[in-house]
């Protein structure tokens, strides 16, 4: 489980996303797309997910091989858009967010956590 630093945070960063308009991935709704959050210890990454009718002909060329067909392309300049989109609008509400320097996650945006939140003598312990 994630120490509760972590919790706020994930929380805070879904908070000021869906304040904007963006929509929460669902996996009650995954046709639907939307950001969805990974936490670290280090930071909270997010990532855009499309509609699957958007995606699919995307997937279909990139399985048949063609990685040089105009959806593929298309699909992966909508996923760095929305990227950039995520990283500056969290960045104007305060979130240190930078694009993440995981060259497999391109368009993930990555929310560092304040150096509190990784400060072992900040944590609190709950008793039980």
């Amino acid at each position: 489980m994630a120490d509760q630093a972590d919790s706020t945070l994930t929380e805070r960063i879904v908070e000021q996303l869906t304040l904007v308009g963006l929509r929460e991935f669902s996996f009650d709704a995954p046709a639907d797309g939307g950001f969805k959050t990974h936490e670290t210890s280090e930071f909270v990454s997010v990532s855009w997910s499309t509609a699957r009718a958007y995606a699919e002909s995307a997937h279909e060329q990139l399985l048949a091989g063609d990685v040089a067909h105009s959806d593929v392309a298309r699909y992966g300049r909508v996923l760095e858009i929305m990227a950039d989109a995520i990283q500056q609008i969290l960045s104007t509400a305060g979130f240190d967010a930078r694009p993440a320097d995981d060259a497999y996650s391109p368009a993930t945006v990555q929310v560092k956590r304040p150096a509190q939140d990784l400060n072992p003598h900040n944590l609190s312990v709950q008793e039980g």
